[in-house]
């Protein structure tokens, strides 16, 4: 009974691990792209500089 435990708390563990990276990777990627529209938002903007 204990090994089943065992096997499955690091199995649940793998998941996690796995669901995390993936969820860090998508807000990355999601923060770098609102800092892009970002930028040309205030490049459209901006006053020409002389």
């Amino acid at each position: 009974m204990r090994a089943t435990t065992s096997v499955t708390r690091v199995d649940l563990g793998s998941d996690w691990t796995l669901a995390n990276s993936v969820h860090v990777d998508v807000g990355a990627a999601l923060a770098e792209e609102s800092v892009g529209t970002l930028r040309r938002h205030l490049a459209e903007h901006e006053p020409p500089t002389p």
